[in-house]
């Protein structure tokens, strides 16, 4: 089942079955909105229309024809109103013929509708002066029959001139119409005339319709109009839950071969959620147009009868081709919705998203970015609203029209969002290339193709400096490689006599020699060759560093136990100097590092301490971890003026002594600062008046690592 539930035939018959159910509810809406939407045929306008009718009849009977003389008389202004409106030259004959043609045809109109086909209506007009009657229910007692009328459920009553109910004696008046009078001016068409109060008119409904009149018929049409449309609204109902769980199942298999493979991208998946978007606004309108013809046109889809409604299964079958075609467009969108929603890469796969990521990181100024962005949207708004306004006021009557009105906006904004997208795809390429030779990559080139002019000119400053830049570190990189290899060859070369002379002092130390100054000149001698052999080692060590040739082999060391140590190697130079070590902070912390290095790092600094602090003051030194390295920081008051940027300090042969005076290479923070690079570590100095102060940062070890050193 697992297996068959995300196989192709699953998935085919899943679509097959989401299409025909839209197609059912498509054409339930359809025909519910071609059926009269009543609750019951006595509160129909078909019903209404028709009894208002019949009593129009009952009216003009009364009114018209109850005096024989309508047959043969007519009057000199009826004549000319008759020839007036006829429209062509006719005798005077042909008029009184024509007039009284006309009012035979009506009285056997009214005849037929009130006597030979009337099976349930019953009716009685009265003239209150005369106290002639004309009724077709038995008895010749107009109250009691006017009593039994307005008895009834459904009743109306008049004058000559107004219906005065329409329902139990409401107040509400309205003329009585019918067919005829929009077809023919030979009769009375309600006008006032003198004794229109003379009449009343009642018309009545029998409570139990029977056959063989236009109120049953309407009655029996009504019946099969609500029991279709009941049954249309259940098919809809049922079509949309069936609809539902096909659109569940769906987003459950979509996308998948099975339950734990990967989600499978097809070509129109990879189109961005935007353009998909616009494809389905484009084809929806497409549709809502069709719907708009098939609406106007519904004849010749379906058509109502006494059955209710019946299909032409031809043109239903050219309905269910065009409907399928938002249906496709929809699921293709909501599959591809789906498939970026279970990868994870819903956001990656929009253009808004990643225009405005983009752009929000690249900007200098994320307040310039802000305002940038609300004034594109702001002229893209106003652009908008004008071309509605403008266009709109003389464009709305159709919805053709309407599809003029956003067409244009739709291109102006799609217009705007290429430009800007290229723009800002230029500026990042500029961007990109700016950092990566700013990161060293000096080979690095901007191409663009079709953009701004000033982007040009930017793109060929930046291949520009990159090409500076590359030659000016070549020179750097040889000058240095130079400086570094004459340091070398100039130790090396000192090296050896060096070791002669020292070699000398001392046999010259052994020599008994009783001149106290001669034996003081040997001492100065002894001295200044060691400083001098510790300087040309210092030198050696210094281009090792710089050159890499010195390696490090990282190992787990305990940073607090190696910088107590160094303080106890120490302890008696620095009581010499009147210094005294502050330690409070000294947590303990586990460090990756060479020891060498770091123990030679610790000499440095230490011997720096000696040398340059200001005697009978306070040296602080902390040892402590955070964010995953180790920190040991040492404090000390110069004494001697700090008239210096921190960073030479750790330039090779810069000295915190300006005048030299005391003894030291100046490359004792440059080899530290090359040893501690080497462990993947910072050196950093920050000078504050005469305060020196030096940070030692170095990785810490793992816990795993730590767990084994300690076993």
């Amino acid at each position: 089942m697992r297996t068959f539930m995300y196989s192709k035939l699953s998935k085919g018959i899943t679509l097959v079955g989401i299409y025909i159910t839209t197609f059912v509810m498509m054409l339930c809406i359809l025909a519910t909105s071609m059926l009269p939407n009543v609750t019951s045929y006595y509160d129909s306008v078909a019903f209404r229309e028709l009894f208002v009718k019949k009593a129009g009849y009952v009216r003009d009977w009364i009114v018209r024809y109850a005096d024989d003389s309508i047959f043969s008389q007519v009057t000199e202004e009826q004549i000319e109103r008759y020839i007036a409106n006829y429209g062509e030259e006719i005798t005077r004959e042909k008029a009184i013929e024509g007039i009284l043609s006309d009012r035979n045809s009506y009285y056997s109109r009214i005849q037929n509708e009130l006597v030979m086909t009337n099976k349930n209506l019953d009716y009685l007009a009265v003239n209150t002066v005369t106290g002639k009657m004309i009724t077709n229910m038995p008895g010749e007692n107009a109250e009691e029959i006017v009593k039994e009328l307005t008895s009834r459920s459904n009743y109306l009553i008049g004058n000559g001139y107004y219906l005065l109910n329409m329902k139990y004696g409401t107040g509400y008046r309205i003329s009585y119409y019918s067919d005829q009078y929009t077809t023919d001016i030979n009769y009375y068409a309600g006008e006032n005339f003198t004794g229109q109060e003379e009449y009343r008119i009642y018309v009545a409904l029998k409570d139990e319709l029977v056959s063989g009149d236009d109120f049953y018929t309407g009655y029996k049409y009504t019946k099969v109009y609500q029991r279709q449309s009941e049954v249309f609204y259940n098919i809809c109902i049922l079509a949309i839950v069936v609809d539902i769980l096909l659109i569940i199942y769906w987003i459950l298999i979509v996308g998948k071969e099975s339950k734990e493979s990967e989600v499978k991208f097809n070509s129109f998946d990879k189109i961005p959620l935007e353009i998909q978007c616009m494809i389905g606004v484009a084809v929806y309108l497409f549709f809502i147009m069709l719907v708009i013809f098939i609406g106007i046109h519904l004849s010749s889809m379906m058509s109502l009868g006494i059955q209710g409604i019946n299909f032409m299964p031809l043109n239903a079958m050219v309905l269910f081709i065009i409907g399928i075609l938002p249906a496709f467009i929809s699921i293709k969108i909501l599959s591809s919705w789906i498939k970026h929603i279970k990868n994870h890469s819903m956001l990656e796969h929009l253009w808004c998203y990643k225009v405005h990521r983009h752009f929000y990181d690249v900007v200098d100024s994320k307040k310039k970015g802000w305002l940038v962005i609300a004034a594109v949207v702001g002229i893209n708004i106003l652009v908008d609203f004008l071309l509605y306004f403008i266009v709109g006021n003389y464009l709305y009557r159709s919805f053709g029209s309407l599809v003029l009105v956003f067409l244009p906006i739709v291109v102006w904004n799609a217009f705007c969002g290429i430009v800007i997208m290229k723009l800002i795809v230029d500026y990042t390429k500029i961007l990109q290339v700016a950092r990566a030779i700013t990161e060293g990559e000096l080979d690095r080139k901007v191409e663009l193709d079709r953009s701004l002019p000033m982007f040009h000119e930017m793109a060929d400053t930046v291949n520009s400096m990159g090409t500076g830049l590359e030659k000016a570190v070549s020179e750097s990189l040889k000058s240095e490689r130079l400086k570094t290899e004459l340091i070398t060859n100039v130790s090396h070369d000192l090296k050896t006599p060096l070791t002669s002379i020292i070699s000398y002092i001392d046999l010259l130390k052994d020599e008994n020699i009783e001149n106290e100054t001669a034996r003081e000149y040997i001492g100065v001698l002894d001295e200044r060759s060691h400083r001098l052999k510790q300087l040309v080692e210092d030198l050696v060590e210094a281009s090792k560093a710089v050159t890499g040739n010195v390696k490090a082999e990282l190992k787990v060391i305990r940073l607090d136990e190696l910088v107590g140590q160094a303080i106890g190697e120490y302890q008696d130079r620095i009581e010499a100097n009147h210094l005294v070590i502050i330690n409070d902070k000294l947590e303990e912390v586990w460090a990756l590092a060479d020891g060498r290095h770091m123990w030679r790092i610790m000499e440095n600094l230490l011997a720096n301490v000696c040398k340059y602090a200001m005697p009978h003051t306070r040296v602080y030194i902390e040892i402590y971890s955070s964010e995953g390295y180790g920190y040991c920081v040492i404090k000390n008051i110069s004494k001697e003026p700090l008239n210096i940027n921190p960073n030479e300090l750790t330039e090779r042969f810069v000295r915190g002594d300006v005048s030299r005076t005391t003894e030291g290479s100046g490359l004792g923070l440059a080899i530290a600062k090359s040893l501690i690079l080497l462990q993947q570590g910072l050196l950093d100095i920050i000078i504050d008046g005469d305060l020196f102060k030096v940070t030692v940062q170095i990785p810490l070890a793992k816990q795993e690592h730590i767990s084994l050193e300690k076993e």
